[in-house]
């Protein structure tokens, strides 16, 4: 069956027609660390990065993963009311999920869908009644729920300026919500839910707030107050006059220098007024400094509010939530960690769900997608289906894995870590090590070409190794160079920096420069593409601009051909193939240009950022391997996208909801589920792997389109909905 995508898939590349014009999403990798969670009796939904996912717990620890859903942005915060799930996912918006069944939710409804970073994420949601209430970045908005629907009430509470809204929480009529301003809105805000209007504010003069929790049985308001890039702080606000809140306890929370571990409370639950705080890096005093720990406060006394214990949370983490006798714990490094707190003063740690890491860079060599994660070093994926990439092996090896390519055979991989292992050698199919070098190798490129692997650091040494023996790897030369990209094609190195671009000639171990462009002292050389003998680059104060490497006997020079201005400023990564030229930006998306003209043609939003920070995280990497694209977002994980019109695409697209197919696999029909709120006519089209059409029926009402088996043979299909005036919804059946 995969053998047979794959002979489809190259033979459309063949077969390719000149007018590619769309870039479209296929798929991506799943999973990243564990940055929101809830419990929901047997189960627990979490965040992991973008992807939403639902773990059993019946059989115990690892929890078991059920189901899991891809957005395009992280998800930021969880709520659940009875059977629903409330999904806060940053530009993807508000989602409204049916947990009725947790191993097949079902969605219900989504609202506030930003398409650019100027929009306004969602970063909280709070409940109250049938209203829903939204931390927005810039304000806050309600609207009404309405089961299956809603309706748009209102936006209050604008921050201006340099103001940042991060979370709120809503109790007895009154909505609490933060700003961080490091000018004068700085502090926590207080309004009347029914007329949205302000009731008080209470001004932080010390970090920038991140949350507000409410108290169960008092007029206690709990504070996230941030970070000073060290210590975090938490304190508690009197607000039974909520127009003169008054602090009435406060608690540093300690970090350690150097950015080793920052402690910022950031989200925290609360029972019988007790809250547990996730501290992001939280330490105790006195304590190990690689376990940083939930603090516990007691606030059943309103007159005695103060901090009752420390419980493990491993490192980096981000949410909590209750399930006693225990708690789960949304960490960075180790998924979900689980702890049993039955014992109030002796917690004991019953053990780790890994989730996955942060995505950093990716390589396809044939059916198989290497991915590198910070925190979880490398994964294996089998791409013979674009997709649905299917998870076949995790190195977890110690180290932040920054870059990954594959050997020419396929058989190795090698990989870039911020460690004292600095460069590592594995097997391709296994993921066990082969070889390292004990170097401490820094952040930065890498390339590779033939039996050699250069690997650039942010020190400006460029590290020439040899692995013709992937068994006794060595360093064979070190050149002083600052880079700011490099790219290895065709038995050539080129590179940019901040006074000039070069092209080194690399074909047979050689190392020796083979092409020079000098710039003005006021354009750097940045972010570069290569195809053929054509090289892309973004310099500074200039724009786009393209170049020609020309033999001109006996030696080359690059030649300007012409130059585009890029609107949208200055690309962290390019690359370039057959259709065009691929512009990302960190946290402005995938840019798609003519490649002659560079004229931009499409354009793909990708998760952006986190929480509306500006450019940060975000996009890390894009790589070309005819027909895919490979798109590297730190949160989403490896995204692979197209332009090649005849391969299928928008299956699983994070634009639309699967509706939902029964049985799947099908023997004799499959019956495929409307989405709520569609009715007819509905038309649903159905493909083969190869982006084909097999079959097309219409449906003039009802939930549930009923599609034959005929004369389908076994294999993969694709179907889309169709119907006017909504988003076309994609899924895939399998036929046996």
């Amino acid at each position: 069956m995969r053998a047979a995508i794959v002979f489809i898939l190259l033979l459309t590349a063949t077969l390719r027609t000149p007018a590619q014009d769309s870039l479209r999403f296929l798929s991506g990798t799943t999973g990243a660390a564990c940055y929101a969670l809830k419990n929901y009796g047997n189960y627990l939904v979490t965040g992991t990065g973008a992807t939403l996912r639902i773990y059993d717990k019946t059989p115990g620890i690892p929890y078991d993963t059920i189901w899991e859903y891809r957005y395009r942005s992280t998800i930021n915060d969880l709520v659940i009311r009875n059977q629903y799930l409330y999904v806060a996912a940053n530009y993807d918006g508000l989602t409204k999920w049916d947990l009725t069944n947790p191993a097949n939710p079902q969605p219900v409804f989504q609202l506030g869908v930003a398409s650019m970073p100027g929009d306004a994420p969602v970063l909280d949601v709070s409940l109250a009644g049938d209203t829903i209430y939204l931390a927005r970045y810039s304000h806050m908005s309600a609207y009404r729920d309405l089961g299956s629907a809603y309706n748009f009430i209102a936006d209050f509470g604008a921050v201006t300026g340099f103001g940042k809204l991060w979370g709120a929480d809503v109790k007895n009529g009154i909505i609490a919500y933060t700003v961080s301003d490091p000018f004068s809105q700085n502090g926590v805000y207080l309004y009347d839910a029914a007329t949205l209007t302000q009731l008080g504010h209470y001004p932080q003069t010390f970090c920038w707030p991140e949350n507000v929790i409410w108290g169960q049985d008092n007029d206690l308001l709990h504070v996230l107050g941030g970070t000073n890039s060290v210590n975090g702080h938490f304190y508690t606000l009197d607000v039974g006059n909520p127009a003169n809140p008054q602090m009435i306890f406060s608690d540093t929370v300690n970090g350690a220098p150097f950015g080793f571990a920052v402690a910022g409370p950031l989200n925290a639950e609360i029972r019988n007024d007790t809250i547990y705080v996730a501290t992001n890096a939280g330490l105790r005093p006195g304590g190990p400094l690689d376990t940083t720990f939930i603090h516990v406060y007691d606030a059943t006394n309103p007159g005695n509010v103060h901090l009752a214990a420390y419980h493990p949370a491993g490192l980096w983490h981000f949410d909590v939530t209750l399930d006693w006798p225990y708690y789960h714990v949304a960490s960075e490094w180790y998924g979900i960690l689980t702890v049993d707190i039955s014992d109030f003063h002796q917690p004991a740690v019953m053990g780790r769900t890994l989730t996955g890491g942060w995505s950093l860079s990716s390589h396809r060599h044939g059916s198989r997608l290497a991915v590198g994660n910070e925190g979880y070093g490398l994964k294996l994926y089998d791409i013979s289906d674009p997709t649905a990439p299917v998870l076949q092996a995790v190195d977890q090896s110690r180290g932040f894995c920054m870059r990954v390519r594959f050997s020419d055979s396929g058989d190795y991989l090698y990989a870039s870590y911020l460690s004292v292992q600095g460069f590592r050698v594995f097997d391709a199919q296994t993921l066990m090590p082969v070889d390292s070098i004990a170097t401490l190798m820094g952040v930065g490129l890498m390339e590779t070409w033939q039996d050699r692997v250069y690997l650039h650091n942010d020190n400006n040494l460029l590290r020439i190794i040899d692995v013709s023996n992937p068994a006794a790897v060595s360093i064979q030369a070190t050149e002083g160079l600052q880079l700011n990209d490099m790219v290895a094609a065709g038995g050539r190195l080129y590179v940019t920096s901040d006074d000039s671009i070069r092209v080194f000639d690399i074909s047979g171990g050689a190392f020796s420069l083979q092409a020079f462009v000098a710039l003005p002292a006021n354009e750097d050389a940045g972010a570069l593409a290569v195809y053929g003998t054509e090289v892309f680059v973004y310099v500074a104060n200039k724009g786009l601009v393209r170049y020609d490497l020309v033999f001109l006997n006996p030696g080359y020079a690059l030649v300007e051909q012409n130059t585009y201005p890029l609107a949208a400023g200055e690309p962290a990564h390019m690359a370039a193939d057959t259709f065009g030229l691929y512009v990302a930006y960190r946290v402005k998306g995938l840019h798609y240009h003519d490649r002659q003209t560079m004229v931009q043609k499409d354009f793909y939003r990708g998760e952006l950022d986190l929480k509306g920070y500006a450019n940060q995280w975000g996009v890390q990497d894009v790589y070309c391997d005819f027909p895919f694209i490979f798109l590297s977002e730190y949160f989403s994980q490896t995204t692979i996208l197209t332009v090649h019109d005849t391969l299928p695409t928008g299956i699983a697209s994070p634009q639309s909801f699967s509706a939902g197919a029964w049985p799947n696999p099908f023997v004799e029909s499959v019956n495929i589920r409307l989405p709520a709120g569609w009715r007819g006519p509905v038309r649903a089209t159905l493909y083969d792997a190869g982006g084909r059409t097999v079959n097309a029926w219409s449906s003039g009402g009802g939930k549930v389109i009923r599609i034959p088996r005929g004369t389908l043979g076994h294999g993969l299909y694709f179907y889309r909905l169709h119907t006017p005036g909504r988003a076309d919804v994609y899924g895939k059946v399998i036929a046996r």
